[in-house]
């Protein structure tokens, strides 16, 4: 089975796919130019750029009088609905990001006015809500879910910028739900295990274009069963999604065959 993608959409995020030929992008910019004359919409060349990998330099250098764009090298990533994709491994500082984000959230002042009610309200819609889309692609690790829990806490007893906090209940009874006596607080780690296990279990059952193409570039098309007897799941450039099934699979601890 040979798959080939063109294109991924996401409402107005379009990440193109091509060979990086003259003919292909001069084409391309073509059809981009009919759609924005037919929308009367236009492409933002600010956040656009051209990402290459074994382009020559004279065709990168026509490629960018075509589309003006900025030129980057694919091994440097890109940010595509928020997230930094890149072909590379990941560690902690590259989910720097998102502790900066609840510092900010921490100390802003108006927050500081909310009654312990209304912290509780916004931790459980905002700040436990907000690393949720990114379990779905990718193991966060151990450490940044520590932090951010520390932060949750120290926004919920008031402890913004300085200084210490005493805090009234401990986390286990934060983090259960309602039903069991609890604050119904997200458990970071826990919640993040779920739904990589459901991901996981929707990719290999599924028959969208994505799972398609994690099965055929992952399993080589073999059933689950006959893949799951392998003694090695992981394949030269594999990416940070893929490594997060892996160790979902170790939580599952799928015995078959």
């Amino acid at each position: 089975m040979h798959l080939a993608l063109t294109h991924q959409l996401f409402v107005d995020d379009v990440v193109l796919f091509g060979s990086g030929t003259m003919d292909e992008w001069t084409f391309y910019k073509h059809s981009l130019d009919l759609l924005c004359n037919a929308s009367g919409m236009c492409i933002s060349l600010i956040k656009s750029s051209f990402l290459y990998k074994d382009v020559d330099d004279d065709t990168r250098r026509g490629i960018s009088i075509v589309l003006t764009l900025k030129m980057d090298h694919i091994d440097g990533g890109f940010h595509y609905l928020g997230y930094h994709l890149k072909p590379l491994g990941y560690g902690v500082n590259d989910w720097r990001w998102i502790i900066k984000i609840f510092e900010k959230i921490n100390s802003h002042r108006y927050f500081r006015l909310l009654s312990l009610g209304g912290r509780l309200i916004l931790i459980r819609s905002v700040l436990a809500g907000m690393p949720i889309y990114w379990f779905y692609l990718e193991k966060i690790p151990k450490t940044i879910l520590k932090y951010l829990r520390q932060r949750i806490l120290s926004f919920l007893w008031g402890n913004y910028v300085q200084g210490k906090c005493i805090h009234l209940v401990d986390w286990k009874t934060l983090s259960r739900p309602y039903e069991y006596g609890g604050w119904n607080i997200k458990n970071l780690e826990w919640f993040g295990m779920a739904l990589q296990r459901k991901i996981f279990w929707v990719v290999l059952e599924g028959t969208s274009i994505w799972s398609s193409v994690i099965k055929t570039k992952y399993l080589k098309n073999l059933s689950l069963e006959d893949w799951s007897r392998k003694k090695h799941f992981t394949v030269k450039g594999t990416s940070i999604f893929w490594n997060g099934f892996i160790i979902t699979l170790s939580w599952l601890n799928i015995k078959l065959g």
